[in-house]
């Protein structure tokens, strides 16, 4: 049963003042459904739930209310129990139900979530380990084959690059992922490692973006990687090393006005200009496209999909690069809905978390893929919705939410414990 275009009567006005006297927006929430049970039929509740909470809401997004399309409140117990899937057991698309886009301490909605009629596998970071990337699809090929299909695309969240070992081959790897059966077109977001080498191919002359890249943020590990992918494939890469020392990148210290130094790049002697001549000329003509064509975001359905995640005071359609490649807190705490889209559900990597945060406004997927060897897929079929988990060579598990939950898999809410630390730079 769908929620009335019009339901009977308004929701009471609650003024600012209100939610600054309790200690609990949940308090608050649960006091008003308390007296909204007994005057609006279950249909009408949900969408009231939905009115209420943003009201409560401590953030800066304006209230978003009366939305006619949310589907009504599902009793959890009439809902059948998701389970997760036997990894070993090759299986068609499960049929255990509407998978619950929830928080586990909040009353279960059964939300409708379109993916534009496209079956979706989305990719968090996989910095340079092509073997994961490999063994994410060769496992879904061997035992979830019901993902491949006409209407298949494969959507990076970005940070192909850096830090790991091949980045080249993990490039290549993407792209050619197009070309496989069972996969109409592959979609890739840009990553903040993207961005520092795109950055540098776009303006030679910024010293800072390639002494930076290269220095501080792995782009020297993903150089090698296209050094040995050249040796490996002379008949599409040029690209040399020879000769270039990235371990003693030239240079120079400038003193301020005021006394402060600082160290930046000496190009005195033509270093950069020849490791950016022998990029331009050598990198495969693919790779170029591909760091030429990355999306800043990609909106499928109900569904938007970035590398780092969104700002939430600004509309979903008026983000800026910086907060798409680069957010981190305000993005993961934030649990209202999303100005330019209430019932959309943003999918992020960048932060590495030691549990997927899943939320019903978020999924952050990054578990570190470069530095644990853990790492997991999305997988996208309207309002079904899996994950694949790779957990550092233990046997793969595939699992809805609920399931996830019940085994432990997830984290509900963000708070700092769950970020694992990173001993360099990101």
């Amino acid at each position: 049963m769908r929620v009335s275009q019009d339901p009977p009567g308004e929701i009471p006005h609650i003024p600012p003042s209100a939610a600054a006297k309790v200690n609990s927006a949940e308090n608050l929430v649960n006091a008003r459904l308390t007296e909204l049970q007994s005057t609006f039929t279950a249909g009408e509740i949900n969408q009231k739930t939905l009115s209420v909470k943003l009201l409560t809401r401590k953030s800066r997004q304006p209230v978003i209310t009366n939305q006619a399309a949310v589907p009504a409140v599902v009793n959890s117990a009439s809902v059948p129990s998701p389970k997760v899937v036997d990894p070993a057991s090759s299986t068609d698309a499960p049929s255990i139900g509407p998978t619950l886009l929830v928080q586990p301490d909040i009353p279960f909605q059964q939300r409708a979530h379109s993916t534009d009629g496209r079956t979706l596998i989305v990719l968090p970071d996989t910095h340079g380990r092509d073997d994961l990337q490999q063994q994410a699809f060769d496992y879904l090929r061997a035992k979830q084959d019901w993902v491949f299909g006409a209407n298949t695309t494969v959507i990076s969240l970005g940070d192909t690059i850096d830090k790991g070992p091949n980045s080249a081959q993990n490039v290549d790897a993407l792209i050619n992922r197009s070309n496989e059966d069972g996969i109409a077109d592959v979609v890739t977001n840009m990553g903040n490692h993207e961005l520092w080498i795109t950055q540098w191919l776009e303006n030679p002359n910024k010293l800072k973006y390639a002494h930076d890249w290269i220095a501080n943020r792995g782009g020297a590990v993903a150089l090698q990687s296209y050094d040995r992918f050249a040796r490996a494939n002379p008949d599409v890469s040029s690209f040399s090393l020879d000769g270039i020392d990235l371990k003693n990148m030239p240079l120079r210290e400038l003193t301020a006005p005021g006394g402060r130094k600082s160290v930046v790049a000496d190009n005195s002697n033509g270093f950069y200009t020849r490791l950016y001549d022998r990029m331009i000329e050598g990198l495969p003509t693919r790779h170029l496209d591909f760091y030429a064509n990355l999306q800043p975001s990609t909106r499928i359905g109900d569904y938007f999909f970035s590398h780092a995640g969104a700002d939430p005071t600004r509309s979903l359609d008026d983000q800026g690069l910086g907060a798409l490649t680069w957010i981190r807190d305000p993005y993961l705490k934030f649990e209202g809905q999303w100005l330019g889209g209430p019932n959309t559900v943003a999918i992020s990597g960048h932060t590495v978390l030691r549990q997927p945060l899943i939320q019903e406004n978020k999924f952050a997927v990054d578990l570190g893929t470069f530095m644990t060897n853990d790492f997991m897929a999305v997988v996208l079929q309207n309002e079904l919705v899996r994950f694949a988990i790779f957990r550092n060579g233990a046997e793969p598990v595939f699992t809805d939410i609920r399931g996830g939950f019940d085994a432990g898999l997830f984290a509900p809410h963000f708070d700092r414990s769950l970020v694992v630390p990173n001993p360099k730079k990101r």
